[in-house]
């Protein structure tokens, strides 16, 4: 009987180390889990930093990309307004050059027929000369009209002065290197200058 008692011992025992070896292996399961977790938990912190930083990048490009497009558009701005500022002053100098250029067309035609006024005189003095009678009257005349050319060829030099300090200031403003020279020396070098000028603009 004794035997038989210990058979029932060990029946009772089994199911026990069963349960103790389940428990183990779902302890041994839930650890594998946890350290599972674990890893995925540092994985994710760390895409999450990764992203983060990528964004904060992200944000840097364009603030630069922003401040870069606007430094661009008050450049472009300002160019533009230089540009026009220049066309302006362009016109601007067009127009005393156009009003220059008319004035000495009329100085130069006031010329002519002051030219041609003294032939006539002259022609007419050659066949008063032959009349003693209208010496004193053509005399007087020829007076006359002395005075008159030369008044008239005093204004015409004082109108060729003014003329001639125009074109010098349109050629200083087109070419600053006569700003340097003096009177003399413009006056001499302005037209060897208005080429270089021309070419260098």
């Amino acid at each position: 009987m004794p035997p038989k008692k210990e058979k029932k011992d060990e029946k009772k025992e089994e199911p026990e180390d069963k349960v103790q070896a389940e428990l183990a292996a779902l302890h041994g399961a839930q650890q594998d889990l946890e350290l599972g977790h674990a890893i995925l938990v540092d994985k994710l912190r760390q895409c999450k930093a990764e992203n983060d930083r990528l964004l904060q990048e992200i944000d840097n490009y364009r603030a630069r990309i922003t401040n870069a497009t606007q430094d661009y558009v008050d450049i472009l701005q300002h160019r533009e307004e230089q540009i026009k500022a220049a066309e302006a002053r362009a016109g601007t100098m067009q127009q005393q050059l156009d009003k220059v250029q008319s004035e000495i067309l009329q100085r130069t035609d006031d010329l002519a027929k002051l030219k041609e006024a003294n032939a006539s005189q002259a022609e007419r003095l050659e066949d008063a000369a032959s009349m003693l009678s209208d010496k004193e009257r053509l005399e007087d005349t020829v007076k006359k009209q002395h005075d008159l050319i030369e008044q008239r060829g005093a204004e015409i030099k004082v109108s060729k002065a003014q003329i001639d300090f125009k074109d010098t200031a349109l050629e200083k403003a087109r070419c600053p290197a006569l700003a340097a020279q003096g009177p003399a020396e413009t006056e001499q070098s302005t037209h060897n200058s208005a080429g270089r000028c021309a070419t260098q603009g």
